[in-house]
C-alpha cells in the first residue's frame, strides 16, 4: 500500500467574467481535479486517461462527462413533477379509473408538490384510486449548480489549458 505519492500540482485562478462565477481549480499531473467556484465545489480523480497527460486529457472531455464525474446525482424537480402527476390523473380520468369529484380533487392536490416529501405524501394519500404505480412520478433533473460549473467554468479552464500549449508552456510540454 502506497502512503504517499508524488505529483505536480497547477493553480488556477478563473475570476468572474460579465458574472458568469469564479473558480479555484487545482490539477494534479496524477488525475486529480478540485475546483471551489461560485458553482460549487467538485472534486474528482481520474486513474486511467490513456498515454495523454491529465492536462491534455481535460481539454478532450466533454460537458456531459465532467458533469457525470462531478455530480452523478439529480435534484426533483417539482414542476416537471405537478405535470407527469396531472398527467397521470387525466389519464386515469379517461379510463373512467376516477370519478370526477376524485380527479378535480387530486388535481388540486397535486398542485402542492414542491419538494419530493410532498410527492410521496400525494402518493400514500392517492394511489389507491389508481391502477398505475404512482410511485415513479417524481421527475428528476441534473444538477443546475453542476451545469453551470460545466457550461461557465469548464470552457474557461480548457481556454487556460489551451493558452499554456500555444504558449509552448514547460508544465504543459513535458506532461508533468
Amino acid at each position: 500500500m502506497k502512503i504517499a505519492e508524488t505529483a505536480e500540482l497547477w493553480r488556477y485562478w478563473l475570476p468572474s467574467i460579465r458574472g458568469e462565477g469564479w473558480a479555484y481549480v487545482v490539477l494534479g499531473s496524477d488525475g486529480f481535479f478540485a475546483s471551489v467556484s461560485d458553482y460549487g465545489n467538485y472534486a474528482f480523480w481520474w486513474t486511467h486517461i490513456g498515454s495523454r497527460t491529465f492536462k491534455e486529457f481535460l481539454l478532450g472531455i466533454e460537458p456531459g462527462y465532467m458533469q457525470n464525474k462531478l455530480n452523478s446525482q439529480r435534484v426533483f424537480d417539482p414542476e416537471d413533477t405537478v405535470i407527469e402527476v396531472r398527467r397521470l390523473i387525466c389519464e386515469e380520468r379517461r379510463r373512467q379509473k376516477l370519478t370526477s369529484e376524485a380527479a378535480r380533487e387530486a388535481w388540486e392536490d397535486a398542485g402542492s408538490i414542491s419538494s419530493e416529501y410532498d410527492l410521496y405524501r400525494w402518493v400514500d394519500e392517492w394511489s389507491c384510486h389508481f391502477e398505475s404505480d404512482c410511485y415513479g412520478l417524481g421527475c428528476f433533473s441534473p444538477d443546475p449548480m453542476v451545469i453551470g460549473f460545466v457550461n461557465h467554468i469548464l470552457p474557461r479552464l480548457k481556454a487556460a489549458l489551451r493558452e499554456e500549449f500555444n504558449a509552448g508552456s514547460s508544465a504543459c510540454a513535458k506532461g508533468a
